[in-house]
């Protein structure tokens, strides 16, 4: 399983973004290739300003340090996207 950022939705000063899961499964069947792949969100970033935060699917508050922890790169890979 990995994970990745989906492209950020901004309004005002505000971005949202999720944070996906990735899973792929590939495997042969009788000379053939079957593979699947899901694709799921598990949180939403939140930036405002310079502040970071976000909250997952059941609405617990996720702070930029638990984030980070969780999810390195995360927070960085948003504000990335903001500069664009």
């Amino acid at each position: 399983m990995s994970w990745s950022i989906d492209p950020p939705v901004r309004i005002g000063d505000l971005t949202l973004a999720a944070i996906v899961e990735c899973r792929t499964s590939a495997r042969s069947l009788c000379g053939a290739l079957i593979a699947t792949g899901e694709k799921r969100p598990v949180l939403i970033l939140v930036q405002r300003g310079g502040e970071a935060s976000g909250f997952d699917l059941n609405g617990k508050a996720m702070s930029a340090e638990e984030i980070s922890r969780d999810y390195p790169g995360a927070i960085e890979g948003l504000r990335e996207w903001r500069a664009e």
